[in-house]
């Protein structure tokens, strides 16, 4: 009866103890901070159209779109209309458009999907983290060559380095902001 009682006062004190140093500024700040949605949008945008090496774009108004638009046209020889400007305007009036294109692969089967709906912020560098697999061992694939990307609509605002990172940490791109 001793014993359980010590043990019911040792886990009380502990508890209190814990609960006890917790800072509650830091709380209430962690609370208080915005959340960073973030969007896949266009999941049929034209990814065959984009350079066939991997390569991230980060558009934040029509007139990057457009000189964007006309450098892909420029490399592809013919009119490119993989990111339509009508489709992302309004987008653009407020957000910034980050379009992933992992370049040309040989089979279908690969996987780039969003892992979060929201942006991490860390001493002012962004983070967007992704899934990107490709098809399991004796995965049954088209044979036909593919190109994955993904379209992603984040909040506009001010930080040094946008990083996209993969399910494990590791680094896909980075861009200077």
């Amino acid at each position: 009866m001793k014993r359980s009682l010590f043990t019911i006062l040792g886990i009380t004190c502990c508890m209190l103890t814990t609960a006890c140093s917790m800072n509650p500024r830091q709380t209430a700040m962690a609370s208080e901070a915005p959340a960073l949605k973030i969007n896949r949008v266009a999941p049929s945008i034209a990814c065959a159209s984009l350079p066939q090496t991997a390569s991230l774009h980060h558009v934040r108004s029509v007139g990057e779109l457009q000189t964007l638009q006309a450098s892909l046209s420029s490399q592809m020889g013919t009119e490119n209309r993989t990111l339509q400007t009508e489709q992302f305007s309004t987008l653009l009036a407020t957000d910034d458009l980050v379009v992933i294109n992992m370049g040309q692969k040989p089979t279908g089967g690969y996987t780039l999907e969003l892992l979060s709906t929201h942006l991490s912020m860390e001493d002012n560098d962004a983070t967007i983290k992704v899934r990107w697999e490709p098809p399991a061992k004796g995965m049954v694939v088209t044979q036909a060559l593919t190109q994955p990307c993904l379209a992603i609509q984040i909040p506009r605002m001010s930080y040094d380095t946008l990083y996209i990172t993969n399910q494990d940490g590791q680094l896909l791109f980075s861009h200077k902001n």
